[in-house]
């Protein structure tokens, strides 16, 4: 890769993430880590100041550079297949007193022979994402793209809309209803083996946030988590998590 493509490279995974915290914390939404990449790679070139969701322009020869996977017919494929099952999935949002059904995509349409694919995310996600005029999170597409948990990017987006307060406390049937893994890890020492101690292990290594916790019981059950949010500055985050995030780009995640 030549001196210029490797700067552009830099500069797109460095573009900023808006999201309303109404969409980060009132989602309920199974997406693959792939899929949540994809949608968050598209939100990252909406521009927030617009009046209106725009058409959006998919390279895939620039979203595989961005993320590591494959080049070629196979990462084109991935892609591809990706866009489509996202427009097949819809997800519930809450809004006030009722929840709301919303789809993630409009339309797509592949471009013949250029390796782009134009996509239209739903009209019912501009409420969401553009003309936001508080109560809204943002974010550098990097630390997504260095995450291979799809736990550990619905945390990251939920500890970054948390952020200003330096906490996040959580009971543990609200964060699994969160995760919609209600039905799994009914033993706590599960949960936090497979989705606790690995997402923040990961955050922690490869994103700008620092996160701790403790828990909290009732009797011998525990039934509260409480996350302590940081941001990482100055030297640790320059040298280490830079570091860290080119060493992990580099290697396959799709």
């Amino acid at each position: 890769m030549d001196k210029e493509r490797v700067i552009e490279i830099h500069n797109q995974r460095n573009e900023l993430v808006v999201k309303s915290n109404d969409l980060i914390r009132g989602t309920r939404y199974n997406l693959s880590v792939v899929e949540q990449k994809i949608v968050i790679y598209l939100i990252s070139k909406i521009v927030a100041e617009d009046k209106d969701l725009k058409k959006v322009s998919l390279s895939v020869k620039d979203y595989c550079d961005l993320t590591g996977i494959e080049k070629g017919g196979r990462g084109y494929q991935i892609v591809k297949n990706n866009i489509k099952s996202l427009s097949d999935k819809s997800w519930w949002i809450k809004n006030g007193e009722k929840e709301e059904l919303f789809r993630w995509i409009d339309t797509a349409r592949v471009q013949k022979n250029s390796g782009e694919i134009e996509v239209v995310l739903s009209e019912s996600l501009k409420p969401f994402l553009i003309q936001l005029k508080g109560n809204f999170t943002k974010y550098e597409l990097i630390n997504i793209l260095t995450l291979h948990s799809k736990h550990s990017i619905r945390l990251y987006e939920l500890f970054k809309s948390y952020l200003w307060l330096g906490k996040w406390n959580v009971s543990i049937d609200e964060l699994k209803e969160i995760l919609l893994i209600q039905d799994k890890y009914k033993d706590y020492r599960d949960l936090k083996k497979f989705v606790i101690e690995p997402s923040v292990k990961e955050i922690n290594k490869f994103t700008d946030l620092q996160i701790e916790y403790n828990l909290e019981k009732e009797g011998r059950r525990i039934t509260k988590i409480n996350f302590i949010i940081g941001e990482k500055t100055g030297v640790q985050l320059t040298l280490d998590l830079l570091f860290n995030q080119e060493e992990r780009l580099s290697t396959r995640n799709e």
